[in-house]
């Protein structure tokens, strides 16, 4: 998953957790020590505090991504904060780290070791670390000891996130790899700029797939699927996901291609194809369950899913047999998801959207989605309607109808009344 740098503080609590009950000594020589790790705070122990005072995990946390980020770290109180000492007493403990004074710092070292990995392999984030540099949590972790950028993807995990897209393409010519940030729109910044730029930067993507779990532990596997690099003429597509709080956001898609060998398993495989340039239009059965458009999951939308369902079972049941309909699925070019529409009249060559409410709003967004879906639907003299469970009010038929567009309503007694533009 890719929640690093965001309130996630897994790699700082690993850490801390490997140190509990050691000397630490600080930089300036004194000494610390974890007595114990708590849910959002380590209780550390001093020679002033021997029943030890609380520091926050999250502090470690900020100080452990900045290094990782930067190279080194000022340790003093402006820089990491109060518990300045002890956090720099923490960082370097890790492997590849030195101590540099006029200011006093900790760096991150040059590791010399190759990369000897095999394709296929099962490497933990422990070892890794140990061996490769790198934060041991989070989805994207760039090395500043190795120039290396690792990638994690876990597709049961990130379903959480909206990471629904990662895996090869039909093809196996590229890997989908969903970008970090579990709120809102996500940044380029931090691990998405370092996949980004990893070939200015001389560095290897290395992408991992977790793989069941490590004996008698909750901790994922992690195999190892080769090295890539993002492609050059098409980087990335710009999706929708839901965030950790399931509101609707965009999402970066990047498109990675192998270096050489790689491992492709069908179990690694996206559920969607790769990226067209052209747009991809088809006629599908109303019957058919294609789910591609997305809709953020909630008990409102459910209703609404509901009743625009009954109430295009009443239409067409009041159309009858003579009325073959149909739905179009549409992939636009440049996008990974699939739009399908409403129900569509083959015999009058009528497009509808359906709502289950008549209220203004939902009127104004069937009417965008209509005139978004025209632009891909190559038949002269389409005709767009909205059929709605009653009519609206007078100054909405008027708006819907000067654009062209009908206004089906179903009546209190039964059937359907359709008011037609002009």
């Amino acid at each position: 998953m890719r929640v690093a740098g965001d309130g996630d503080t897994r790699g700082a609590r690993e850490l801390l957790a490997g140190l509990v009950g050691q000397p630490l000594e600080t930089l300036s020589g004194r000494w610390n020590s974890i007595l114990e790790l708590r849910d959002t705070h380590a209780l550390v122990a001093t020679g002033r505090s021997p029943v030890g005072t609380p520091v926050s995990i999250a502090l470690v946390e900020e100080a452990l991504d900045q290094l990782n980020a930067e190279g080194e770290l000022r340790i003093d109180v402006p820089t990491v904060g109060y518990r300045s000492a002890f956090v720099g007493a923490v960082l370097q403990t890790l492997p590849g780290t030195r101590i540099e004074q006029n200011p006093q710092r900790i760096v991150l070292g040059e590791r010399t070791a190759e990369w000897d990995v095999g394709v296929g392999r099962l490497l933990s984030r422990a070892e890794r670390v140990r061996r490769f540099g790198g934060a041991p949590y989070g989805g994207i972790e760039p090395s500043r000891s190795t120039r290396n950028v690792f990638l994690y993807s876990d597709p049961v995990k990130g379903k959480a996130y909206g990471y629904t897209y990662d895996g090869w393409t039909d093809d196996g010519q590229l890997f989908l790899y969903t970008g970090e940030g579990p709120l809102g729109d996500q940044p380029m910044t931090h691990g998405n700029r370092a996949i980004l730029e990893h070939r200015e930067h001389g560095r290897a993507l290395r992408l991992f797939v977790a793989d069941g779990y490590i004996v008698g532990t909750a901790q994922r596997q992690q195999r190892y699927v080769g090295e890539f690099e993002i492609d050059q003429d098409l980087p990335y597509a710009l999706e929708d996901a839901p965030d950790e709080n399931g509101e609707n956001r965009t999402v970066f898609v990047f498109r990675l291609r192998p270096v050489g060998n790689a491992l492709r398993r069908e179990s690694d495989e996206s559920a969607f194809l790769d990226i067209q340039t052209s747009a991809m239009v088809s006629l599908v059965a109303v019957e058919k369950n294609i789910d591609t458009e997305f809709q953020v999951a909630s008990g409102e939308a459910t209703t609404a899913t509901r009743r625009e369902s009954e109430l295009v079972d009443r239409y067409m049941a009041w159309a009858g047999p003579s009325q073959s309909f149909r739905r179009w699925r549409i992939r636009p070019p440049g996008e990974l998801h699939s739009l399908l529409t409403d129900i569509y009249s083959e015999r009058d060559n009528t497009l509808f959207e359906v709502k289950g409410t008549a209220t203004r709003g939902a009127i104004r967004t069937a009417i965008g989605q209509l005139l978004d879906y025209r632009r891909h639907i190559d038949r002269d003299g389409l005709r767009l309607a909205i059929l709605l469970p009653h009519r609206p009010s007078h100054d909405v038929v008027e708006f819907v109808t000067g654009l062209g567009i009908s206004v089906v309503t179903e009546e209190e007694r039964g059937g359907f009344e359709s008011i037609e533009p002009g």
